[in-house]
């Protein structure tokens, strides 16, 4: 038997928008447990799963490290550069813009992302 643990953020809120300066906004909707959520930033060196927490936006994770595979998700649109390694990724999964949350930043100002096409 394996088990596995999935931690997520304390408390799901409707996502709030940060806006802190007048750069470039990075805009990321997030879709899981069919609802869509948006989390905006300014800085692009958060990974997905990093902004995703601070938004209050609940998505699944586990060791934030790209070895698990928990936060897995499919990239539907937009621009991503991996930051890590994806040892929990095959490249058919990479083939097929599936990434990890966690070792993901934002390359675009706008994307959308989807958990519940993995979970």
């Amino acid at each position: 038997k394996i088990n596995s643990e999935i931690f997520h953020s304390r408390e799901v809120k409707p996502a709030a928008q940060i806006n802190l300066t007048n750069d470039i906004n990075h805009e990321l909707n997030i879709i899981y447990d069919g609802t869509l959520q948006k989390a905006v930033s300014t800085q692009n060196h958060f990974t997905i799963l990093e902004l995703a927490l601070q938004h209050a936006i609940n998505v699944p994770y586990s060791c934030k490290s790209g070895v698990c595979g928990t936060c897995k998700c499919k990239v539907l649109s937009g621009k991503v550069k991996a930051i890590g390694e994806s040892h929990a990724l095959s490249e058919t999964e990479k083939l097929h813009n599936i990434i990890l949350s966690c070792q993901t930043n934002l390359d675009d100002t706008r994307f959308i992302v989807d958990f519940d096409q993995i979970h």
